[in-house]
């Protein structure tokens, strides 16, 4: 069982700590001055599926539940404009850089998980409408302005999964078919654009759709994985209490309790 003084002792600390969350330092831009900032980014993605969350559904660890209860809380408070997501000052809480990114698109399944299924929805299809606008949904999107970020990596759609995740968790936890359309909008966007000689290939520049010479494993692992169980309802994980890894490996929870 859980040692409740060292889980008390656990959280006195937390408590003691600035109530935020912190990514580190930001890089965005040279001789930035402004500070640790708070943002939902890749970092905080790995958290979700190695941290608290996966932890409290594979082992019922309530202290676990409540620590991401709490984290999500503050992203909703301090991070969270609207439907979109920005960096935001550490201690002053306010926001410093307006950009959507890429892998921002796993929250909307963590507003599933935490029940706010109407906050997931309104986060999906205005994320589902820079993919609607441009062909793909490049690496960064300009929220505040409506535009591209006009940088080499910015424009890049390298295959990622996380928009695809979050929308097949939300047609799980509601049964509405209508988030198909959104998978079929991902499914002929990626044969127009992504289609190779030899597989399927990241697209370097969203605004002309240009391709670059590479694949990423995470494309077969985990994109047409969440796109093939988004369009099959019947089949046998979505009758299972799984939770996916960060390479969208399933784990059953029910037979890891019992081990």
């Amino acid at each position: 069982g859980t040692d409740s003084t060292a889980a008390d002792d656990a959280s006195g600390r937390r408590h003691a700590r600035e109530d935020r969350v912190s990514s580190g330092t930001d890089s965005t831009a040279a001789g930035d001055v402004d500070g640790p900032r708070r943002r939902v980014d890749a970092a905080a993605g790995t958290r979700r599926e190695t941290g608290a969350r996966p932890r409290y559904l594979l082992f019922d660890d309530r202290d676990h539940w409540a620590m991401f209860r709490e984290t999500y809380a503050r992203v909703d408070e301090h991070v969270r404009q609207g439907d979109w997501f920005a960096d935001v000052d550490m201690f002053a809480s306010k926001a410093r850089r307006q950009h959507f990114e890429n892998l921002q698109a796993f929250w909307p399944g963590m507003q599933v998980s935490a029940g706010d299924l109407a906050l997931a929805a309104r986060s999906l299809n205005a994320f589902w409408g820079v993919w609607g606008t441009w062909g793909v949904v490049p690496e960064e999107y300009d929220f505040a302005r409506a535009r591209l970020v006009a940088t080499r990596s910015g424009l890049t759609y390298p295959l990622r999964p996380e928009l695809i995740e979050s929308t097949y968790l939300m047609h799980e936890a509601t049964g509405d078919d209508g988030w198909l359309w959104a998978g079929k909008l991902a499914v002929d966007s990626i044969e127009t654009h992504a289609t190779a000689k030899c597989g399927y290939a990241v697209v370097a520049n969203a605004a002309t759709h240009a391709q670059d010479d590479e694949m990423p494993s995470f494309f077969l692992a985990e994109t047409v994985k969440y796109l093939y169980l988004l369009f099959d309802a019947d089949h046998w994980i979505r009758t299972r209490p799984a939770v996916f890894s960060t390479e969208a490996h399933p784990f059953d929870a029910a037979q890891v309790r019992r081990l």
